[in-house]
């Protein structure tokens, strides 16, 4: 599970997975009419992740950055997605206090994938293989070794 994070970390893990510079996401800012690129940084410190196969496991509380990471690999069929469809946090927010103790967050911004042209939100990641959270591993260490085969 990972709940969240930041857009620039997404583009650094994802350097170590793509041989060549890789167009992951942008995000859109209303207010400023502004797109923000995240391109992957190849990193060669570990040049056989290049061209592993590669397996992230997911589950439906997989959120925000986690869900960017899944999908960015997914639209670049750079890995297959075992698990149960995320969270749907495709819009970084703002919170902001609205009275009395509580407080909304609020969208500033949405993710828009170069590929899909379009994100997760409110719909989440849905993974290759739909399977139980619980049974992600399983599947997935079933599928490296059948591979292997």
């Amino acid at each position: 599970m990972n709940g969240g994070g930041d857009p620039g970390m997404v583009s650094y893990m994802c350097g170590f997975l793509f041989a060549d510079k890789t167009h992951l996401n942008d995000l859109y800012t209303r207010s400023s009419n502004t797109l923000q690129q995240f391109w992957t940084q190849p990193n060669n410190e570990l040049p056989a992740l290049h061209s592993i196969p590669v397996y992230v496991l997911t589950s439906k509380n997989t959120f925000s950055a986690g869900e960017e990471f899944t999908y960015d690999l997914q639209a670049q069929k750079r890995a297959t997605v075992i698990g149960e469809t995320t969270g749907g946090g495709a819009h970084p927010v703002w919170p902001l206090a609205v009275g009395n103790g509580f407080v909304a967050n609020i969208p500033f911004a949405r993710a828009i994938n170069p590929v899909t042209k379009t994100n997760w939100e409110a719909i989440g990641v849905k993974p290759d293989v739909p399977v139980l959270a619980d049974d992600a591993l399983t599947v997935a260490v079933k599928m490296i070794s059948d591979a292997k085969k």
